[in-house]
């Protein structure tokens, strides 16, 4: 049974937070929700939502706070040791991937679709035994939502840039984002390309939210930086009627910004490139990771982050593929995206 702000940061074991925990940030706020000692519960305030869509795997906690931010990051720093991890590259997936981009370029082309977002990664070892939480803080310069769970069948952090939506009452909010610079320079309003990636997500979210919500008003595209990063962003507000999580969640993910456009002919070509098979229908990069209750509601997608076992940590990164896309600048993009996570461990 989850015990609600009966306990304080200092009251927590740490040792069973480290084992089995859950934090999400609220999005457009510096709060926190902490999950201590979750477990699986179709009743569960917790959501995680696979790529491929499917049932979410629901969690109920022990117990269940909320706090800054900063507090968050404060309690962290003072119980672990300073110091980087040392991750060494020990294998990656980007010759793959750009036979994969090379494929989707080649569907764009044809006409068989407008938009697909193929994946690649990369495998570290390091040198001593950690706990990713322990660089909290520096992901969080990153300028997105924190999130993480870990002790179920996956273990994962990250700091997204993209909420797929959030809901207080019959107010929602949501976001389209596509369109990538590293220089953090507006010439992107003007670049054809990335103009385009953007107007696809800004449709399949708009058509999406049209058959869930009403009164929707979009503002944007304006650059947003997210840390070394910086996306167009297109913010969406809508109201509801009626809600339910996982309908939110499979009318929604994923978004072109993720999958492709349409989206009724995403799940098909993503199941025919090389990443389909490292991951298959268990893929959760890319998925969402969520909360409900009668107070509020939110989903975020699970990227920018990393995934880690006994001894070994995996960094994804992906890349939209439209009709201006020139494989070589793609794989920089994909490998940029990846040092920017796996920088605050090497």
């Amino acid at each position: 049974m989850t015990k609600y702000n009966d306990i304080n940061l200092s009251d927590i074991d740490f040792d069973s937070f480290l084992r089995h925990g859950i934090i999400l940030q609220i999005p457009n706020t510096s709060l926190l929700k902490i999950g201590i000692n979750h477990s699986p519960d179709p009743t569960g305030s917790f959501y995680l939502t696979g790529f491929y869509g499917g049932v979410a795997k629901r969690f109920s906690v022990e117990y269940e706070l909320e706090v800054e931010v900063s507090d968050f990051i404060t309690w962290i720093d003072g119980i672990f040791v300073k110091g980087k991890t040392q991750i060494i590259v020990s294998d990656n997936f980007d010759s793959e991937f750009e036979k994969d981009a090379k494929k989707c370029l080649e569907l764009v082309h044809d006409g068989v679709i407008k938009k697909l977002v193929p994946v690649t990664y990369a495998k570290y070892r390091f040198h001593r035994k950690f706990h990713p939480l322990s660089q909290i803080g520096s992901l969080s310069l990153l300028n997105g939502n924190l999130y993480g769970i870990w002790g179920a069948h996956v273990n994962f952090i990250g700091v997204t840039p993209e909420p797929l939506f959030l809901l207080r009452g019959d107010i929602g909010y949501s976001k389209a984002l596509a369109g990538t610079t590293f220089l953090n320079d507006d010439q992107i309003l003007h670049d054809p390309k990335e103009m385009e990636e953007h107007k696809l997500v800004v449709d399949d979210m708009e058509a999406k939210l049209a058959s869930l919500a009403n009164s929707l008003s979009l503002q944007g595209p304006v650059l947003v930086n997210y840390g070394t990063i910086s996306h167009l962003q297109t913010d969406i507000n809508f109201k509801v009627e009626t809600f339910n999580y996982d309908s939110f969640v499979s009318k929604l993910s994923p978004t072109a910004a993720l999958g492709g456009f349409p989206s009724e002919d995403v799940y098909k070509h993503m199941r025919t490139l090389l990443y389909y098979k490292y991951e298959g229908e268990g893929r959760t990069f890319g998925g969402t990771i969520g909360y409900s209750s009668e107070d509020i509601s939110f989903a975020l997608v699970n990227i920018r982050n990393i995934y880690w076992s006994e001894d070994e940590l995996l960094i994804h990164s992906g890349c939209g593929i439209v009709a201006g896309s020139i494989i070589e600048k793609e794989l920089v993009e994909v490998k940029s995206k990846r040092e920017t996570i796996a920088s605050i461990y090497e």
